[in-house]
């Protein structure tokens, strides 16, 4: 699990740059999972397009998923749970969630966190490895 706050800039949401703050699980054998949150567009996003096994449907990783914003705070507040062919995004306390499933050929082994179009100014970082109930 890992719980992220992030300073969000006092711009106006019309400015003509992208700001987002991206995480992406990636593996040995290139797939990638995206998920974030755009500042421009004011909302999150979950891009399961380029993380695995997706022919299986037309429409299943045919774009990206997103679910809007609806804190006006400028700490933005993401707790995402990860497992192996799923994720779980909280934001902002549960103000807004999003789910999705995705089917890796192989298991994510990197995680990373960056940012486009601007920097990302981290209040609090935090990550945990949850135990499994099965074991």
């Amino acid at each position: 699990m890992i719980s992220l706050k992030t300073s969000l800039p006092e711009e106006p949401r019309h400015s003509s740059s992208t700001r987002c703050r991206r995480n992406k699980l990636r593996n040995k054998l290139g797939e990638t999972y995206r998920i974030g949150f755009n500042a421009t567009q004011n909302n999150f996003y979950s891009d399961r397009n380029k993380a695995g096994k997706n022919n299986f449907a037309d429409n299943f990783a045919a774009r990206p998923h997103t679910a809007p914003r609806l804190s006006n705070n400028r700490i933005l507040k993401m707790r995402l749970l990860f497992d192996v062919a799923s994720v779980e995004l909280y934001a902002d306390d549960g103000q807004t969630a999003l789910t999705e499933i995705f089917f890796p050929t192989e298991d994510f082994n990197n995680f990373e966190i960056y940012a486009e179009g601007g920097a990302v100014q981290f209040v609090q970082f935090q990550m945990w490895k949850l135990k499994s109930i099965w074991r």
